[in-house]
């Protein structure tokens, strides 16, 4: 091989480079969105193997839980992460926080069950401890008349409101399920789509590639025969001299 002729490969092949480069330049300022090829790559299980060991090695190093992740996530993307506390009194956000630490929601010692209590003084009791001890049989009258009341509501209109209320349950369910539902098909769909078009274009990404590297290969065949020359070159004058 002629140095000229391997200088003009070279040229060749840096201009091809130059303009595989401006292209891929140009599909990125242009939007085009570069995806992975899981359908058509092999998949080596040492290489595997070392990309989770990589993996494992980046998430260590991460400073926030994957809930801060997830929380930052969805605010991005506009969803309302505290729409479900907007309604919570301060003791309604109390007692949930108390549950979600395992804690009971309403600690023994807020409820005062001597309101409920009825233990008749003692006979040599003075009149006011007598007169209290009425008071509070009559509230305790009125407690339990209030009690049967509601009994006999919850007796008459009780069925019909849980009903209603598993009703409304169902039918938040069914929109959830549908929500879901798909959201599942359009990622099948998504999947099914890269699939179609991987495998579509994976004989020609294989062709590409085996070019790909085998004009690497002249390129380096390429590169090691202008040195060759090169140092052919240079040793010309040398010899010249002692000649």
């Amino acid at each position: 091989m002629s140095a000229t002729s391997a200088a003009a490969a070279a040229g060749s092949s840096a201009a091809a480079a130059a303009d595989a480069a401006a292209s891929a330049s140009e599909s990125q300022s242009q939007g085009v969105f570069l995806d992975a090829l899981p359908y058509v790559d092999a998949h080596d299980p040492a290489m595997k193997e070392q990309v989770e060991a990589m993996l494992q090695e980046e998430m260590s190093t991460l400073t926030r839980t994957p809930d801060e992740y997830l929380a930052e996530f969805l605010a991005a993307r506009g969803y309302d992460l505290d729409a479900h506390t907007r309604f919570e009194s301060p003791m309604l956000a109390a007692g949930f926080a108390a549950l979600a630490a395992g804690r009971p929601a309403v600690p023994a010692s807020c409820i005062d069950s001597s309101r409920a209590a009825l233990a008749p003084p003692a006979p040599e009791a003075p009149l006011d401890t007598w007169r209290g001890a009425v008071d509070q049989a009559a509230i305790q009258l009125e407690l339990q008349g209030t009690r049967q009341m509601n009994l006999e509501l919850l007796k008459k209109y009780g069925s019909a409101a849980w009903r209603l209320h598993n009703e409304q349950l169902q039918a938040v369910k069914s929109s959830l399920a549908s929500a879901v539902d798909e959201v599942r098909s359009g990622s099948e769909s998504l999947n099914r789509k890269r699939k179609a078009e991987q495998v579509a274009v994976g004989s020609d990404l294989a062709l590409l590639d085996s070019a790909f590297y085998s004009l690497v290969q002249k390129n380096h065949q390429i590169e090691l025969a202008c040195q060759q020359l090169q140092t052919q070159i240079d040793a010309q004058p040398k010899a010249k001299q002692r000649a």
